[in-house]
């Protein structure tokens, strides 16, 4: 499967309040540190996709679960909120996409002579 930009079309369910708008959506992009604490270490995932948008990933469970998929290429489904403007995603589902491209592969094959 070949990774796509920003929101798919299953966004189905959308609540909302004054404050916090919810809703359920399905993302794809790359995991991507957010936050690190005083040694370095992460402590904060979040989740880019290709048309430059951030989620901010809320639950630290799912954090520790996508971890070792950290610079990889992933599909999520969960729920959207928006608050002042930046977006946070409660991870329902999520797994790896695979991906058509694989330049580890183009680098290290061997070069011709």
């Amino acid at each position: 499967m070949v990774a796509h930009a920003g929101i798919s079309a299953c966004n189905i369910h959308g609540t909302a309040n004054n404050k916090l708008k919810t809703k359920m959506i399905c993302i794809e992009g790359i995991i991507i540190p957010a936050n690190w604490d005083k040694n370095g270490n992460i402590v904060a995932l979040a989740i880019a996709t290709r048309d430059e948008e951030e989620y901010l990933i809320t639950d630290q469970d799912q954090v520790d679960r996508l971890k070792p998929l950290l610079r990889q290429e992933v599909e999520i489904r969960g729920i959207l909120q928006t608050k002042k403007g930046r977006k946070f995603i409660k991870v329902k589902r999520f797994s790896k996409l695979e991906t058509t491209s694989n330049t580890s592969n183009i680098w290290l094959q061997k070069q011709p002579q």
